[in-house]
C-alpha cells in the first residue's frame, strides 16, 4: 500500500469485522518533534493472548479464505522503514488500539493520501458504526 489511508482503511475494516460500533482515528502531525502518529482505536471483539501475539505475522489470518495476513504485518513495516515504531494492544471484550509513529521527514513515509475518501467509505459502509476523527497539525 502506498498511503497511509489505505493502511488506515485496512485496520477499520478489521475493526468492523470485529463488531465495534466505535472507532477512533487520530492522525498528529508534529514536525517541530519530526513525527507522524497514526492511532487507530476500536470497542470491538478483542484478541486473544494468542492471536495478539501473531498478529504482526503476514502469514497469520484469522480469515478461512486466504493464508496470509498482510494489512497489520505492511503498516508495522512501513512504520518501521522510517525509523518509527509500531505497537498493539487489545483485549478481548473490550477492544484494540493501535499506534504506529513515523519520522515525519523520513523519505520513506508514504503520503496520507485520499483520508476524506478513506472516511467516505467507512462512513457509508452498512454497520451502524460511529467514526472518531482528528487530524493535528
Amino acid at each position: 500500500m502506498n498511503e497511509l489511508s489505505l493502511h488506515i482503511l485496512d485496520i477499520c475494516q478489521n475493526s468492523i469485522k470485529a463488531n465495534a460500533t466505535l472507532i477512533k482515528i487520530i492522525i498528529d502531525e508534529n514536525t517541530f518533534l519530526n513525527q507522524y502518529k497514526i492511532t487507530i482505536e476500536d470497542n470491538g471483539y478483542g484478541m486473544s493472548k494468542k492471536t495478539l501475539s501473531s498478529v504482526a505475522d503476514p502469514f497469520f489470518t484469522t480469515r478461512l479464505t486466504r493464508k496470509v495476513g498482510l494489512g497489520i504485518s505492511l503498516f508495522k513495516m512501513a512504520a518501521e522503514m522510517t525509523e518509527g515504531s509500531f505497537s498493539i494492544e487489545s483485549e478481548e471484550n473490550v477492544g484494540t488500539r493501535i499506534v504506529t509513529n513515523f519520522n515525519h521527514d523520513h523519505i520513506d513515509r508514504a503520503p496520507l493520501g485520499d483520508i476524506e475518501e478513506t472516511m467516505s467509505i467507512l462512513i457509508l459502509n452498512e454497520n451502524n458504526i460511529d467514526i472518531y476523527y482528528e487530524h493535528t497539525y
